[in-house]
């Protein structure tokens, strides 16, 4: 199936025209002359687009000038040529006679769909999530694949417990309290202590930022995923949208994400279930391997004063050693 929704940051592609983002449908209103033939240009308000393969000049309709259907401009310098022909490509797209676009709602916009489901997850103040997660490790000159299995509580802003259980049997524990980060492996009867005083959302960014761990799992627990993916996206497609039976019928939207060094895929559900349901990572700037996690189910009754015997929480850490931490998850 065709991507029926595309937006671009003309911004971080570093694009010399304006573009309108029209319910997902580039159109290019001023672009720089020397493209003309080459890419897209605009024509006394009529656009036309370029094909890069062949160069051939293909003319589209008007775009109304008030729409609105999401319709987004952005400005840039030029730099490189290329990119900026492949953005500034216009997409098919029917209108009728009088200019009202016939094209998708804005429900479909990609980035819309992901500040939905963002503004979802920040609405709760409580969440518990099992997940699993296949990443690619260095093994001697290739990657092979591991999987881990997850718990998270979030309680915001400032609580958090993890376990985390690897493919060869090893369990690692992870509590957060608003002022200490602390990680245990009871197999080895072992502890680090990371101090640190802040919310959830805070810490994730200092451990990010630090890499003591950079697992894209981990910004699923900020308080507002969309402001923090949000400016290093350049592009965003809406792949699919379907009902997914193996998952009570749920609909299902298929995003797909470039960022610099990354493409990124999530499986979205809508309606009522506008939450994260998979997420695959690839790192192209790094021999392109790849971090997915599959969310196996959400919940919003955590109950704090029960979650360090939900956890099994050391009560004494009598007989455990202090060890400096170090991060089991090495997927690049």
């Amino acid at each position: 199936m065709m991507p029926t929704g595309i937006w671009y940051n003309a911004q971080l592609m570093d694009i010399h025209c304006h573009m309108v983002l029209c319910a997902g449908h580039a159109v290019a209103e001023e672009c720089a002359a020397e493209y003309v033939g080459l890419f897209t240009t605009a024509l006394a308000g009529e656009c036309v687009a370029g094909s890069v393969a062949d160069s051939r000049i293909i003319p589209t309709h008007r775009v109304p000038q008030n729409s609105e259907f999401g319709a987004r401009i952005m400005t840039s310098t030029v730099r490189n040529a290329i990119l900026s022909g492949l953005a500034c490509i216009a997409l098919a797209t029917t209108f009728s006679s009088d200019g009202t676009a016939l094209a998708q709602e804005k429900s479909n916009s990609p980035m819309i769909i992901l500040k939905s489901m963002s503004d979802n997850m920040a609405s709760k103040a409580k969440f518990s999530i099992a997940a699993t997660s296949i990443y690619d490790e260095k093994f001697e000159d290739q990657f092979i694949k591991s999987m881990v299995t997850h718990r998270v509580d979030v309680v915001r802003p400032h609580t958090m417990y993890v376990e985390s259980i690897f493919d060869d049997g090893e369990k690692w524990l992870g509590v957060f309290d608003g002022k200490m980060l602390r990680f245990y492996e009871p197999a080895a009867k072992e502890y680090s202590e990371i101090p640190f005083e802040g919310s959830v959302s805070e810490l994730v960014d200092k451990m990010d930022e630090s890499g003591l761990s950079k697992t894209p799992l981990n910004d699923f627990m900020r308080k507002d995923f969309y402001v923090d993916v949000e400016p290093g996206i350049f592009m965003a497609t809406l792949v699919d949208g379907y009902i997914d039976p193996r998952d009570g019928n749920k609909q299902t939207s298929h995003l797909l994400f470039q960022s610099p060094g990354t493409v990124w895929q999530l499986w979205v559900g809508r309606g009522n279930y506008n939450l994260p349901k998979r997420l695959v990572v690839t790192y192209t700037d790094i021999g392109r391997p790849e971090y997915a996690v599959s969310f196996d189910s959400w919940s919003f009754d955590s109950k704090p004063e029960k979650l360090p015997a939900k956890y099994d929480i050391p009560t004494s850490l009598d007989g455990w050693k202090k060890v400096d931490f170090v991060n089991p998850i090495n997927f690049k």
